[in-house]
């Protein structure tokens, strides 16, 4: 921040700028301190953060595995070519088997022209084949296709749609079908080049024969669309077969894992954090951002009830050997003896697919109450919410301590810039001072070379 000529000791001999340095480095100590108690806020504040997110992911996950709809019972539907049937359950529907041929696919109608300007007004006529009742649409003097496509497509009666297909008019019934077939007559249009005739799509499912305008068919089986992709051959059907109504223990085992891992990572966030020592009298700002939350005794309570809500055994009317997480595939092994593992200690979960899907195959309804609870008792997952909440929820541990975290990096950032504005203000009187003792030994130095020279004449006088 100075200003000014530096002379640089030329007069005294002085390192000037070494000094100006030297002092300066010394002044600077305070801020420097600043610097790292601001570092290990902001360590502190992005740490705190990063485990609010992961324990927020956890309820998240809690909640995706007590949803209702994550134990509502499913059908399975598969088709042997979807290619040519496509099928998708959307209301309960016998399960079985549906042979489906398709004979012939619904199209839709289209006719394409040339045009010319017209230097009137003109009209553009559409008639459907079904009613016979034309219909006009007024087109301006000199209208180009692509006016004539919005003028039509501006129109919310017209009968048909427009665009342009490579310079030409290219006009299409709103819905597929043969009740949808039209013709197109008038001035502007200058010879048809192209038609498509809607067809109605034709096919059997198990041997009855169906007539639709729709390549898309919701009322063929009762709770099944249907979705007509391609023709078959003749005797050789497409398959769609639809399972039983189950429970998918697959998807659920993938939520508890889902669960498992998202418990883990917040107790490595935490653990990690809680362990990692401070460094005494830390001079760098790496080391001023270590151990910020060595030990803290809030995310240590967190954990010890996160681990006591998982393991606890749960009163939700099932049996002694199934009213615990680790019953279904859940555990953190034991935490001492012989055969306790790193996770084990740690009190990471470790999830068996297997022994879930073997108990909830033995007792689904155990498994379920377990987890979900009941109308008057709590499962496990309300159980961990109830944890979860007060450290979570506005106002909560982690809202309050980002919260003073964020009012202290502010005092700390004006503290630094008022010891800036300050630190400018010393190393510019300092350069001043050293300025003005250069300028006046300078000037101390011409007068005495002058005398010097003045002596010996004076002598000879």
């Amino acid at each position: 921040m100075a200003t000014g000529i530096r002379l640089g000791g030329l007069a005294s001999g002085m390192d000037t700028e070494a000094i100006v340095s030297q002092l300066m480095a010394i002044e600077r100590q305070p801020r420097g301190r600043l610097e790292r108690k601001q570092a290990a806020v902001q360590a502190r504040q992005e740490a705190l953060r990063d485990i609010a997110n992961k324990l927020k992911t956890l309820k998240t996950a809690s909640q995706s595995l007590a949803s209702a709809g994550a134990w509502a019972a499913t059908q399975s539907v598969a088709s042997t070519d979807s290619t040519r049937v496509g099928a998708r359950v959307v209301a309960p529907t016998a399960p079985g088997t549906y042979d489906i041929e398709v004979q012939q696919l619904a199209t839709t109608a289209t006719r394409t022209f040339n045009t010319q300007p017209q230097p009137n007004v003109s009209q553009l006529t559409i008639t459907p084949t079904v009613t016979g009742t034309p219909y006009g649409i007024d087109i301006p003097p000199n209208s180009s296709v692509d006016d004539i496509v919005s003028i039509v497509n501006g129109d919310a009666n017209s009968p048909v749609v427009a665009r342009n297909y490579n310079g030409q008019l290219l006009l299409s019934a709103r819905a597929s079908g043969a009740g949808q077939n039209f013709t197109a007559t008038g001035p502007a249009l200058n010879g048809e080049t192209a038609a498509v005739t809607g067809k109605d799509a034709q096919f059997t499912v198990n041997g009855a024969a169906y007539t639709r305008t729709s390549n898309n068919v919701s009322d063929a089986v009762a709770g099944l669309d249907l979705t007509l992709n391609g023709a078959t051959a003749a005797g050789t059907p497409v398959t769609v077969t639809v399972g039983v109504a189950a429970v998918d223990a697959k998807a659920l085992a993938g939520k508890v894992k889902a669960f498992a891992d998202a418990y883990n990572a917040v107790v490595d966030a935490t653990r990690a954090r809680t362990a990692e020592k401070r460094v005494a009298n830390p001079m760098t700002l790496t080391d001023a951002k270590k151990g910020v939350l060595f030990g803290d005794s809030g995310l240590n309570t967190m954990l010890s009830q996160l681990r006591i809500a998982v393991m606890d055994p749960v009163a939700v009317g099932n049996s002694e050997t199934m009213d615990e997480f680790a019953e279904i595939g859940v555990s953190t092994g034991a935490a001492t003896g012989g055969t306790s593992t790193a996770e084990a200690v740690s009190g990471k979960l470790q999830f068996d697919e297997a022994k879930f899907l073997k108990a909830y195959e033995a007792d689904p309804s155990s498994v379920e109450r377990l987890i979900r609870g009941t109308d008057t008792q709590r499962g496990l997952s309300a159980r961990l919410d109830d944890v979860i909440k007060p450290f979570t929820e506005v106002s909560g541990m982690f809202e309050g301590r980002l919260t003073a975290s964020s009012s202290e990096l502010t005092r700390l950032a004006e503290q630094l810039k008022r010891m800036d504005d300050r630190l400018g203000r010393k190393e510019l009187y300092l350069r001043r001072q050293f300025t003005g003792l250069e300028t006046a030994l300078s000037k101390l130095n011409t007068q005495s070379q002058d005398l010097a020279s003045r002596l010996p004449s004076a002598s000879r006088d």
